[in-house]
């Protein structure tokens, strides 16, 4: 019998472990379906910090950017440790930018809100 995770049980590990972090009312993972099938979007809702904003870039102000970087590091951190955890992977691709760049199959989105 294969012991193989599902990509169902990875993203359900992946969704568990962020909200032990940012509740689970703050935490999305959807899996795609189709030609997609494999790929996920992560989106975590983080509070915005109490500051003096300024509009600098992309709609957020310099430290709000700042913020949202920050946690889509930690967010991609706890997401590789939970799938090595559970013994499974993030399916990759490559791109034809003539680097040979490769990517995960994944989009991780921090909201400020």
């Amino acid at each position: 019998m294969d012991n193989q995770i599902t990509v169902a049980q990875r993203n359900r590990a992946i969704k568990k472990a962020l909200s032990e972090v940012y509740n689970r009312e703050n935490v999305t993972v959807k899996g795609h379906t189709g030609t997609a099938y494999g790929w996920m979007t992560i989106k975590v809702t983080v509070s915005k910090p109490i500051h003096e904003h300024n509009q600098e870039r992309y709609g957020h102000c310099s430290i709000c950017h700042e913020l949202q970087t920050l946690e889509e590091k930690k967010i991609t951190e706890i997401v590789h440790e939970t799938v090595k955890k559970i013994g499974s992977y993030i399916g990759t691709y490559s791109s034809d930018d003539g680097y040979g760049s490769t990517y995960e199959n994944m989009h991780v989105e921090a909201r400020i809100v």
